[in-house]
């Protein structure tokens, strides 16, 4: 029979921002939007409207919060800066920082040029890691970082010291990295696949998802691939079963 009375259709908004959004992180309450283009932070209400946009370095990247501040990832700099973008902190982290992760009280970042980590204190204090070819991700596990690294097809585990614990083998250019509360998930780029790892590196599986997954996150219950090249997203169940 047809459905009786009004029927709950979702409503989808758009709101225009700067040039090129590239990054997102809800933080306080607000949407941060990450404008590479126009080298600048948007803070969106929940709303839409726009609460501000302050300038950042150039090439901005990634965002990330330690909880009390936020820090920016750029190609030239690291920002670490207030609630309200005030800058507090600027510093040199390695060759072109693709992406960063807070964790055991650091704030972490991948250096895609030159194949190394960067831990950083919250004064700015660095120590920098050598990991794998192209650190092109990092997932934080409670206690340990993971950083997945494209060209070796590698994921490397580190300490919060900084010390390597591991380097454990993926599937062909591992681009995204997720914790689900008890295993690590990587997509596989070139095998259009996703592969899950215990925390001591044993792959557990490896199972299809669409062609050229990247982004990959968890909703509790899955995870969720983003297939670029397919322009779908896959949903897996946190035992491998395709749910969609």
């Amino acid at each position: 029979p047809a459905p009786q009375g009004p029927i709950d259709v979702p409503t989808i908004r758009t709101f225009e921002v700067g040039s090129g959004p590239i990054a997102l992180l809800y933080h306080d309450g607000a949407m941060l939007v990450v404008n590479q283009d126009d080298d600048s932070l948007t803070r969106l209400a929940l709303d839409g409207s726009e609460i501000w946009t302050k300038p950042l370095h150039t090439y901005p990247v990634t965002l990330v919060s330690d909880g009390e501040s936020l820090w920016a990832g750029t190609y030239f700099a690291i920002r670490k800066m207030s609630p309200d973008a005030d800058v507090q902190g600027v510093w040199a982290a390695g060759r072109h920082p693709v992406a960063m992760v807070f964790g055991g009280g650091y704030v972490w970042v991948a250096n895609n040029q030159d194949n190394t980590v960067s831990r950083f204190e919250s004064d700015g204090t660095l120590k920098t890691i050598k990991v794998g070819s192209q650190p092109t991700a990092l997932t934080y596990d409670g206690s340990a970082v993971w950083v997945a690294n494209q060209i070796d097809n590698t994921l490397t585990k580190l300490s919060s010291d900084g010390d390597v614990l591991g380097t454990f083998p993926t599937g062909n250019s591992p681009r995204g990295l997720e914790f689900d509360g008890s295993h690590i998930w990587v997509t596989n780029t070139f095998d259009a696949t996703v592969s899950k790892l215990t925390l001591d590196g044993e792959m557990v599986g490896t199972y299809p998802v669409g062609l050229l997954p990247a982004a990959i996150v968890t909703d509790g219950e899955s995870v969720w691939v983003s297939n670029r090249t397919a322009r779908s997203v896959t949903r897996v169940g946190l035992n491998g079963e395709n749910l969609g």
